[in-house]
């Protein structure tokens, strides 16, 4: 009996030590350490409290310039299913919702570095910060992970780049031009190398206009009469406001960090002199929680059902018909551009939400968008996740092992 009690006893101490090694050795996500802005501390697995895991803000704050648009990097070392959030704080680690730089970034399965480029507030702060959030939607409800980076803004601000550079970046590449109903919708491919954005110039003449070096401008600015009508990292601009029958002519430049800019590429587009009726495109995602998703838990509020319609002709208006959308969900706002719903009395399962977006061009056209979602009742259990119930799994077999060895040495 003595030696049962002294082998349960040491096994559970062994399984408590690889519980502990399974949640302390294996990490999440942080900023990466060899980024432009790093994060307060090495830990990678902070998850409360939140907005900064507990982290508190330290002395090695980066200097960064304002309204400057820098590519940062973080990394992830356990995939989950979900995305990642990028905002920022002007001070005292608040505001972080209401300031969110980049939504939604896709976790992408066995990716650890990731590289995003963020454009700064165009202020001046000396105690802001930069904050990363991992949401893992295969948790029930969904968690998350945080990460903070201590910066300051400051109009003098580096981002740095090198001393006495004078190297512009490439030009951009694969540039096309879509004319439409008061509009020409451009796309292009940015260099990816001493990058950080590009200005757009447009015109009704060929434009031969440049860039002066180590010059910013700003929207509406002229260049020997030519006008700014971009300044960003965006890879497509639709340039509206345009006479429907005429030429346009546009030049766009990338630039770096210093305001050194490429030689240009120029397109040119014409409108046509009668506008045509074009199909609206319609998008549509559920939010619960204020969080995008398709997996939709009875006891965490409300749904609601964004429809958001893209249509060529800016002019067109558009209607809304929900009537295709599963009839066990009932619209409880009546809002024509969106679909509120409690969940809390469905049953578990699969729902297909349907829009159909008319406008009131001539002849009409209709789009249409659907997505299905997943209703999961409060008192559902969620699925061990990989690096949690699995390493659970693992420690225990290891655990069943040990104990088949020790008892076959006390015989």
């Amino acid at each position: 009996m003595l030696k049962l009690l002294t082998l349960a006893l040491t096994n559970f101490f062994l399984f408590c030590t690889l519980l502990a090694f399974s949640q302390s050795a294996f990490s999440h996500t942080r900023w990466d350490l060899n980024g432009p802005v790093k994060p307060r501390t090495s830990a990678t697995g902070l998850k409360e409290p939140a907005p900064c895991g507990g982290a508190a803000r330290t002395t090695n704050a980066a200097v960064l310039q304002s309204g400057s648009t820098i590519n940062v990097q973080f990394e992830e070392t356990i995939n989950h299913p979900g995305y990642f959030r990028i905002a920022f704080s002007s001070a005292s680690d608040v505001g972080f919702d209401q300031n969110i730089l980049v939504a939604n970034i896709p976790e992408v399965t066995a990716s650890r570095f990731y590289t995003q480029s963020i454009t700064l507030p165009d202020i001046e702060c000396n105690d802001c910060t930069l904050q990363l959030i991992q949401v893992m939607t295969d948790r029930n409800p969904p968690t998350n992970y945080y990460s903070c980076a201590d910066i300051q803004l400051t109009a003098s601000g580096t981002l740095p780049p090198p001393v006495n550079d004078t190297t512009p970046p490439q030009d951009i590449s694969r540039l096309s031009e879509t004319p439409g109903d008061s509009r020409a919708t451009l796309s292009w491919q940015n260099p990816p190398l001493d990058f950080s954005g590009v200005l757009v110039l447009q015109d009704t003449r060929t434009i031969n206009s440049t860039p002066l070096t180590a010059t910013a401008y700003n929207l509406n600015d002229t260049i020997d009469g030519t006008r700014v009508i971009y300044r960003g990292n965006n890879e497509t601009l639709n340039a509206s406001g345009l006479t429907n029958g005429n030429q346009y002519h546009f030049k766009i430049f990338a630039f770096d960090a210093s305001f050194n800019y490429a030689t240009g590429v120029a397109v040119s587009s014409t409108l046509p002199a009668i506008a045509q009726n074009i199909q609206p495109v319609v998008t549509l995602i559920a939010e619960q929680s204020q969080i995008a998703t398709t997996r939709i838990l009875t006891n965490a509020g409300n749904v609601t059902l964004q429809a958001t319609v893209d249509d060529d002709n800016p002019s067109d208006t558009h209607q809304l018909d929900w009537s295709m959308t599963d009839n066990r969900l009932i619209d409880i706002d009546n809002a024509d551009t969106n679909f509120t719903f409690n969940p809390a009395e469905l049953a578990s399962g699969l729902y297909t939400i349907e829009v159909n977006a008319t406008d009131n061009g001539s002849p009409v056209k209709t789009g249409t968008a659907s997505l299905s979602i997943e209703i999961i009742s409060s008192t559902t259990t969620t699925p061990a996740s990989a690096s949690s119930g699995g390493l659970h799994f693992y420690s225990l077999l290891l655990l069943l092992l040990l104990t088949v060895l020790r008892y076959k040495n006390f015989k």
